[in-house]
């Protein structure tokens, strides 16, 4: 199997965040990399954000504190949200490259993550 490298992107901050149209998320990483990401899958599995597929809810999406995640809340509430990693593994999904067991343990082990 090819060994995968993770970029910095799978560690960087979120810079900017814009909805695209439909559920699709323009990700622009503090490293200057930008990323389209179809959230649909997302919504999908979590039936309590079925708000979020409504054009002008989806439209509010902020970036938040220290750019970690991205969030929809209202009046400095920040939920509903999603981290910069789970986005990031999404996009890596979409563009078709596996993450499996073995390059995500080394990937945690890179930024010494691993516990054992």
């Amino acid at each position: 199997m090819k060994r995968i490298a993770y970029p910095d992107t799978a560690h960087a901050r979120i810079a900017e965040a814009t909805a695209e149209g439909g559920t699709v998320l323009l990700v622009v990483w503090e490293n200057g990399s930008a990323s389209r990401i179809d959230l649909a899958s997302w919504l999908d599995a979590h039936a309590d954000l079925a708000g979020l597929r409504t054009p002008d809810t989806f439209a509010r999406v902020q970036v938040g504190e220290f750019g970690g995640f991205v969030h929809w809340g209202e009046d400095g509430e920040e939920e509903p949200a999603i981290d910069g990693l789970h986005l990031w593994l999404m996009e890596q999904g979409q563009r078709g490259v596996p993450l499996t067991p073995d390059a995500l343990r080394r990937w945690r082990e890179s930024r010494g993550l691993t516990l054992g």
